[in-house]
């Protein structure tokens, strides 16, 4: 079986489920009673405006909820073996994920990092591959209990091109992860036998683990605006 991760204030928890549920499998939706900081909601409204929180969605009834305290917790082990899943989907977590529930899974956790890896680590690496003018990624791969590190399963570029406003680049994004996560889901028999990724080169290699300074984004979002992004 597969598993689902998420938290309770997940804006983006409900595009994730419409893409999801699309197929005919059983989602088994393993939500964490905690939320996010509040700082996260002041950066997410700055990102996209609320245009997920506005959006209708079509979510069928193919899913199960459970509610942990902690992705990392002795009742989400239970839950692990009892229901004999094999592989986590991680749609959003509050926390790095522990090795020991990593390893009491046959598979592992699957992420979708906004961003390319190894080069590309972090919280804003869609804003600095705008400012170093590189390509936008999104990174697939199994998660450690480390952060934006793994096996790479597959990488997959966003195409941004005719659009001049940040916030639209970044519900771009959002949108094309959310679909790459359902593929995933849908496609693991095939996702899990591949292997010799191609992998991508940069000429520059940023790894980021700090988070960008208002200065620096308000120059991201001039540069988007001013058209003089590479990729637009």
């Amino acid at each position: 079986m597969i598993g689902i991760l998420s938290y309770r204030n997940n804006y983006l928890e409900k595009k994730y489920l419409e893409d999801l549920t699309k197929s005919k499998k059983k989602i088994l939706l393993i939500r964490e009673n905690k939320e996010l900081k509040t700082n996260y909601s002041k950066n997410w409204k700055l990102q996209t405006g609320g245009f997920f929180e506005k959006k209708k969605y079509l979510i069928k009834d193919n899913i199960t909820f459970i509610n942990v305290s902690n992705h990392n917790s002795n009742k989400m082990l239970k839950i692990i073996k009892q229901l004999k899943i094999n592989i986590l989907i991680n749609i959003g977590t509050t926390q790095k994920i522990s090795k020991k529930i990593i390893n009491s899974l046959r598979y592992g956790v699957i992420n979708v990092h906004p961003g390319l890896l190894p080069y590309y680590r972090g919280s804003q690496c869609i804003e600095r591959a705008i400012l170093n003018d590189d390509p936008i990624f999104l990174t697939a791969h199994y998660m450690t209990e480390k952060f934006d590190e793994g096996k790479v399963i597959l990488f997959k570029k966003v195409r941004i091109k005719g659009l001049y406003r940040y916030k639209d680049i970044r519900i771009k994004v959002y949108n094309t992860q959310s679909k790459l996560l359902s593929y995933i889901f849908n496609n693991f028999n095939k996702i899990k036998t591949k292997k010799n990724i191609d992998f991508i080169k940069l000429k520059t290699k940023p790894k980021i683990y700090t988070k960008m300074s208002f200065y620096l984004l308000d120059k991201v979002i001039k540069k988007i605006k001013n058209k003089r992004y590479k990729y637009q």
